[in-house]
């Protein structure tokens, strides 16, 4: 199996909060995260585990698809 191509969901995110109607706070509680951990992962300042990412996206209520 081929190792999976890497992705930024950054600019997407940010894109979705901000067309969201929540703001940041709203959504990282939302999401049962910090506000702190949202930003930072936004600004790139750290990384964002996959759990982490799932509960942002399921709290914005996005859906991605994945290629097989």
């Amino acid at each position: 199996m081929e190792p999976m191509e890497s992705f930024d969901f950054r600019p997407k995110l940010c894109k979705a909060i901000l067309t969201s109607g929540l703001s940041l706070p709203e959504v990282a509680h939302k999401a049962g995260l910090s506000h702190a951990c949202v930003s930072n992962y936004l600004k790139g300042k750290t990384d964002i585990y996959t759990k982490n990412l799932v509960k942002l996206l399921e709290a914005l209520e996005i859906t991605i698809k994945l290629k097989s």
